[in-house]
């Protein structure tokens, strides 16, 4: 049976005034997401569409959430990208993860 890929939670880009101080860079983004469907795989798509620079991703992790602030540490899963831990989206492109059981 083929896979169906259904989008489940997103974070909306925007598009503003590009000034040093407005970049984000060597940050870590932490998001909390409830998924509303079952399933067996996740996979996790970024992209680069409007950015001017090129963008690295050098440690991506899944965990389950035991409240709002923290993680049980012995679920924590590394996302790899082509089996690599880290992936630079070059600016206008994205980039799916591998599969994530």
């Amino acid at each position: 049976m083929d896979q169906k890929w259904v989008a489940l939670w997103g974070n909306a880009p925007s598009y503003c005034e590009r000034r040093t101080a407005d970049y984000t860079k060597d940050t870590t983004l932490r998001y909390q997401i409830t998924p509303t469907l079952g399933g067996k795989t996740i996979r996790l798509h970024f992209h680069n569409l409007l950015g001017q620079d090129d963008v690295t991703l050098t440690k991506v992790s899944v965990a389950v959430s035991t409240d709002r602030r923290a993680i049980d540490e012995t679920t924590v899963v590394p996302v790899t990208f082509s089996g690599f831990r880290s992936v630079t989206i070059q600016k206008g492109t994205e980039i799916c993860s591998d599969e994530i059981a």
